[in-house]
């Protein structure tokens, strides 16, 4: 039997059992329960849904800001230098590795303050507890405190220390829109957080005290400077660094980069967004946290930089010309990869400057000539083929056409490599007639040069040949490139995500080194382009310019085997330019940019086909010479293509420039002006062929006259392929007149309908009718 003693303290003990459970269980179990009750998701530290831009180097060029308003970064652990992470827990929380989410020691220091003051003052919040506090908003009261804390511990419970830190430095409020270290890191000082200063990364400890008025932009920093110093002082005396580093690093001006976020290459970025490379379905890669989507550019960032300088540098010379504007694209020919883009001087809103010049359809002028003879290349002409650079009306789909050469003059007979070197008009029209304006409208298309699929060949006709039909300088650059790339047209690439196509060829091998071998020749473009300082370089560069109607446009596009580049000048309102051509006003752009490329070495040269090979040609004619020709030169062919005639340009006396028919009114023109020729219509020979049938070549069949209150007249004008010694004009039925090369005469207008007719010897001729009212 138990003593009453022994009973006695049983009792006693079990007691104090019970005081014990009351005392520890009691509110530990609450403790729990309060821990159970609270949230705290893990995954809510990832960050609302952003967008980040980075260049080919991987440094941000734009990032977009999330639903919030604000732009982060996210940096993983190891990209955290360990001096950015003694700044932080020296100003926010230095036993962040001791204490369990809170600080007892901080809330008794923070309580006293608060009572004193008798308001809150100090909420003596640990990291833990700011992380918590980022992710789940909470009232400022006791209440909402509690709360707070109960979070704060069970985040410690379900995440490591390391965890938190990443978590806290990307979440951490450092002004101005912006959160986390590593959107601050790159906005204020231009680096990334492990290249930071210790004074760098002791300012950016210093401002989630307050973001707002410790903001690196405020005009006055001081405050902010008195806060970093305090930081560096606190570091000191945790004997994270040294005094004297302490000292020297507060002796450090704060220097922070002008106020803006990383906004390089606006246009380019502004244009992936227009594409929906924003866009979490597009299938790029998300970072680990998955709030954050890295788009990954081929962007180079130093090449953007120069060509936004050089564009900047040229605004008061094209202001003198009558253009606000200017755009330019540089690609990599190998891959296809954009590394520059500006779609504008100056991303603002001077002169609209926030359109991208580089995407918008305008008209490209001659720039798509190089095209025209690549198809004439393809349909068995060579570079030594001789067209005729002659005036003449046509008749087009769309009513008359009459084209003219930019500077209002024919240039009679010239090869294909002077008529393209040089831009004329006349023969690439004349070209565009021979090849048929269908199958032209065809290669542009193929070549993604045309944007309305419901205008077809008739609604451009011959204009085609001359740059009638919208384009873009992306366009006209990605089809350049198929040029310097033999023939082989591929999208460009913007993303480093973005596959390497196979590409489609849109002309042969041939004709692509043809062209650029013409391009890239300077004495092919001598005739009209003269010597272009800007544009005189001392390695084959490819190069095409363009003007659209009253100077609205001045284009040049260019390449070398390694690069393709284009430049716009003008204005977004449509404004004209004084006067200004692609050569002089977007030229000295398109040289300075080259300049820069090739620096430090020249180009690598065009590589001919193996099916191709040189003959020795009459400098003149382009036909094979004869010991009569004053000057040859060598010119590339088809090895298959057969022989050139011998030149018939040159005769037993010197230079004697026997001329066809065709020919016959633009030599008539010249004498009529004054101007001495070498220059004769070749006289007629019984190994010639038959003559030809007649063409009238204006009026046009189907031309409706308005007669003035004066007599009007008009001057008939007919052709034919070989030379005929008279062709006899009729009107009516009724005898007009016989004349000789050129076959022209006046004819006097008469009210009515009206049938003309010229008939060459042997009854041979050519009818149209026309209205005269």
């Amino acid at each position: 039997m138990m003593s009453q003693s022994r009973i006695s303290r049983w009792r006693l003990h079990r007691r104090k059992a019970f005081l014990a459970l009351f005392v520890v269980g009691i509110p530990m179990g609450i403790g729990l329960l309060l821990l159970a009750w609270v949230e705290f998701d893990p995954t809510r530290l990832e960050l609302p849904s952003s967008v980040v831009f980075l260049d080919s180097r991987g440094e941000p060029i734009r990032a977009l800001t999330d639903d919030k308003g604000e732009r982060h970064l996210w940096v993983a652990r190891e990209g955290i230098p360990e001096r950015l992470i003694e700044a932080f827990l020296a100003a926010e929380d230095k036993r962040f590795f001791n204490h369990p989410g809170f600080d007892p020691l901080a809330i008794a220091r923070a309580a006293l303050a608060n009572w004193e003051q008798e308001r809150i003052v100090s909420g003596a919040s640990t990291l833990t507890q700011q992380l918590v506090r980022s992710i789940y908003p909470r009232p400022r009261t006791y209440r909402g405190k509690l709360t707070e804390v109960l979070r704060a511990i069970k985040a410690e419970m379900l995440l490591a220390k390391e965890d938190i830190l990443e978590g806290y430095l990307n979440h951490v409020p450092l002004g101005n829109g912006m959160v986390g270290v590593g959107i601050a890191a790159r906005s204020y000082f231009g680096k990334a957080p492990e290249d930071l200063t210790l004074a760098e990364c002791a300012t950016l400890a210093a401002i989630p005290k307050a973001p707002g008025k410790l903001s690196p932009y405020r005009q006055d920093p001081s405050a902010l400077r008195e806060r970093r110093n305090w930081v560096l002082r606190r570091m000191a005396a945790l004997e994270l660094i040294t005094s004297p580093e302490a000292e020297q690093a507060a002796q450090t001006p704060i220097r922070v980069r002008p106020r803006r976020y990383p906004n390089t290459a606006p246009h380019y970025v502004d244009l992936l967004v227009e594409r929906g490379h924003a866009n979490r379905e597009s299938g790029s890669p998300w970072t680990a946290k998955d709030s954050e989507r890295v788009v990954r550019t081929l962007l180079d960032a130093p090449l953007q930089r120069h060509v936004e300088e050089t564009l900047r540098s040229h605004r008061e010379r094209l202001a003198d010309l009558g253009a606000s504007q200017a755009s330019v694209l540089v690609i990599r020919n190998r891959d296809m990869a954009v590394l520059a883009l500006a779609g504008s001087i100056e991303y603002s809103a001077r002169a609209l400057g926030y359109n991208n010049g580089v995407v918008a359809l305008r008209s490209p002028g001659s720039a798509l000539k190089p095209f025209l003879y690549g198809l004439a290349f393809d349909s068995g002409f060579s570079p030594a083929t001789l067209l005729a650079d002659t005036e003449r009306r046509y008749r087009s789909p769309r009513g008359e056409y009459d084209p003219r050469n930019f500077d209002r003059r024919a240039y009679g007979p010239t090869t294909v490599r002077s008529a393209l070197g040089n831009s004329l008009n006349l023969a690439a029209v004349r070209t565009i007639q021979f090849l048929g304006y269908p199958a032209f409208h065809q290669k542009l298309t193929a070549l993604g040069l045309l944007n309305d699929p419901s205008k077809g060949p008739d609604y451009y006709g011959l204009g085609l040949a001359i740059g009638n039909p919208e384009v873009s300088l992306e366009q006209l650059v990605t089809a350049y490139a198929a040029v310097a790339r033999g023939g082989v047209l591929r999208p460009l690439r913007y993303l480093a995500e973005d596959s390497a196509s196979t590409g489609n060829p849109v002309m042969t091998q041939e004709a692509a080194f043809l062209v650029a071998d013409i391009l890239s020749d300077p004495n092919a473009r001598s005739l009209t382009f003269g010597s272009l300082a800007c544009l005189d370089f001392p390695y084959r560069v490819g190069w095409k310019t363009g003007t659209s109607t009253r100077y609205r446009d001045g284009w040049i596009v260019g390449f070398t085997p390694d690069y393709t580049l284009g430049a716009w000048v003008g204005n977004f309102d449509g404004g004209p330019m004084k006067e200004t051509g692609g050569a002089h006003g977007a030229g000295p752009i398109f040289s300075d940019i080259l300049r820069h490329l090739y620096a430090e070495s020249a180009p690598t040269p065009f590589t001919p086909p193996a099916t191709l090979e040189q003959r020795e040609v009459c400098g003149h004619s382009g036909m094979r010479p004869t010991r009569h020709c004053p000057s040859k030169r060598l010119e590339w062919f088809r090895r298959d293509q057969v022989e050139c005639p011998l030149c018939t340009f040159h005769g037993e006396e010197g230079i004697h420039h026997e001329l066809e028919a065709p020919f016959a009114g633009w030599l008539f023109d010249r004498e009529a002006r004054g101007v001495n020729s070498s220059f004769a219509l070749a006289s007629g020979t019984e190994d010639r062929p038959a003559p030809s049938p007649v063409e009238i070549l204006y009026p046009l069949d189907g031309t409706r006259f308005i007669l003035n209150q004066g007599a009007d007249t008009v001057r008939l004008e007919a052709g034919t392929e070989n030379l005929v010694e008279r062709v006899t004009w009729f009107v009516d039925g009724v005898e007009l007149g016989a004349v000789g090369p050129p076959y022209r005469l006046d004819w006097e207008l008469a009210p009515g309908a009206h049938r003309i007719a010229a008939i060459g010897p042997g009854g041979i001729g050519d009818e149209i009718r026309v209205q005269v009212e």
